[in-house]
């Protein structure tokens, strides 16, 4: 047997550098979540435990939904009702199945790393909390998605359009018409508008001649709507 086996303060040590491990991976883990709430990807009851977070991490990189893979639930039974063996050996098969999940988004998220080329800092081979931190740094750079309109890309496109054409064409009196964007709230089930100004500037703007006769003098006569557009 290996004289380290004998050796009570290594075998402290190792355990003390192990439980250090295990604490830096969960808090790298948790620094994910935080990451995927505040920039609006995830909601905090989608992510309560490691690996439902692990698995929406997976989800938002890859597109990869490993919730299929593990649909079954283990058997719950009374505590009460079984023997002490019995409890044992249900915990065993229980912890067996969270590693096993943990496991699957680990190996999603190295094909992940190796594939974009982004473990150059660590260089080929990785250690769990190194993917971990780099996995988690990556998510800090995805854009927020939470203070962006909900704008089809053809409405998107049109936006565009318009605020080049406006450097050029748009007379300085011109009164800025505000656009409306929605934003989606922390539960996802209300939207709220923000304003915002400087868009749709030239819109109708050749519509309007500079000649005022263009009104019909007696519009206003029986509270009749002129469409100007025609």
């Amino acid at each position: 047997m290996h004289p380290a086996v004998y050796d009570m303060p290594y075998l402290i040590q190792k355990l003390q550098v192990e439980k250090k491990r295990v604490a830096d991976c969960k808090n790298v883990i948790e620094e994910m979540k935080s990451t995927l709430i505040s920039k609006g990807y995830r909601l905090p009851k989608q992510m309560t435990s490691q690996e439902l977070i692990l698995f929406e991490v997976v989800m938002v990189l890859k597109g990869v939904d490993l919730k299929l893979d593990f649909s079954k639930r283990v058997l719950r039974t009374t505590p009460e009702k079984m023997t002490r063996e019995e409890r044992q050996e249900l915990k065993k098969t229980r912890e067996q199945y969270r590693r096993n999940k943990i496991d699957a988004a680990c190996s999603h998220l190295e094909e992940f790393i190796i594939m974009n080329d982004l473990n150059g800092t660590f260089g080929s081979k990785l250690t769990r909390l190194q993917m971990l931190q780099l996995v988690r740094d990556r998510l800090k750079a995805l854009p927020d998605i939470t203070s962006e309109a909900l704008l089809s890309p053809s409405f998107k496109h049109s936006i565009a359009e318009i605020l080049a054409s406006r450097k050029n064409s748009t007379p300085s009196s011109f009164i800025d018409m505000p656009v409306y964007k929605p934003v989606e709230t922390e539960e996802l089930n209300n939207m709220k508008y923000e304003q915002y100004s400087q868009l749709f500037s030239t819109i109708f703007t050749t519509l309007i001649p500079r000649n005022q006769s263009f009104f019909v003098s007696h519009a206003s006569e029986g509270n009749e709507m002129i469409d100007i557009v025609g």
